[in-house]
């Protein structure tokens, strides 16, 4: 059975741990070795299963832990799926992830793919690997580019635009937590054995609960304007001068809100948002829509936006 699980662990790229443990580090291991079937794509997915007040019930599920630090483990599905899990997250901030997730959705911007489970009476944020097995992410950045910079740099993947979208929506919700590794590029992908051009990365880890809903950048994280201006009013109207940026919030971001968000979220993962974090996020939403609008106005544009 070891040499099986080192097969296993070998073939999806993790390592064997001499103190890997059948009892500690799997669930319904017989379950796994009659049903499980590598997956070297991207379509990585949990399987069907029940949730219980929304959140789904991993014990459910066959799977091994491929790796555990102290606030991450990586298992690996009876589907092929890698599955990452988070843990040591309040579940209002789960919560307040997938609420993200779901308003990025709208603004058809690529996001990771999260959920919320439970495991031994453990909650945890998950998400399926968006990596294929020999795909690596590489950062772009060292630190936070001056915005023009980091425009200029992402050109080379094609991902200018991708960069200051995100500039622009972690402004709306006052994301601090957007470190240079989130602008991730994939590589290392290999088509009939020739490597294909890197990709974007999805947007990943956009809550935190002590780095979001912060209006003035105190702390440096945001990309800005330069080293003197970093006012997220001055912020937006920097952006909004970039064409594409003032295109897309006519035609995308006016029509995507927090409570569509919420919405969406109840509907597809049966889970909802206490009324008290909702009106920290609507209250903080509303502060950027008029911040927005008046960068609009001045513009001299005839639409606004209603973000709540």
């Amino acid at each position: 059975m070891v040499d099986y699980i080192k097969k296993v662990l070998e073939e999806n790229h993790f390592d064997y741990n001499e103190n890997f443990n059948l009892e500690k580090d799997c669930n319904r291991i017989n379950d796994f070795f009659k049903t499980y079937k590598i997956n070297p794509s991207k379509k990585q997915k949990v399987p069907p299963t029940t949730r219980t007040n929304g959140l789904i019930n991993l014990e459910e599920i066959p799977f091994i832990i491929c790796s555990n630090t102290l606030n991450n483990k990586w298992i690996l599905l009876s589907n092929g799926t890698k599955l990452l899990m988070k843990s040591n997250r309040q579940h209002y901030e789960n919560v307040a992830e997938l609420l993200i997730m779901y308003f990025l959705k709208q603004l058809n911007m690529p996001c990771a793919n999260y959920d919320i489970a439970t495991y031994k009476n453990e909650e945890y944020l998950i998400c399926p690997s968006f990596l294929r097995n020999k795909e690596k992410i590489v950062n772009p950045f060292n630190n936070q580019p001056i915005i023009k910079d980091g425009y200029e740099l992402m050109k080379q993947y094609d991902g200018q635009t991708h960069f200051i979208k995100t500039c622009f929506v972690d402004r709306i919700y006052g994301n601090i937590d957007r470190f240079p590794c989130n602008y991730g590029i994939i590589t290392g992908n290999v088509c009939n054995g020739k490597k294909t051009k890197p990709s974007l990365c999805p947007l990943f880890d956009n809550v935190d609960f002590s780095s979001v809903l912060i209006r003035e950048e105190k702390y440096g994280f945001f990309p800005s304007i330069n080293e003197n201006i970093n006012s997220c009013e001055d912020v937006f109207k920097y952006l909004l001068d970039y064409e594409i940026i003032m295109n897309w919030t006519d035609t995308t971001l006016k029509k995507a809100n927090l409570y569509k968000a919420a919405e969406k979220m109840k509907e597809e993962k049966e889970i909802l948002i206490n009324n008290e974090t909702y009106q920290e996020y609507e209250s903080f939403f509303k502060d950027s829509e008029s911040l927005i609008n008046n960068a609009l106005k001045e513009k001299q544009k005839s639409f606004k936006i209603k973000l709540t």
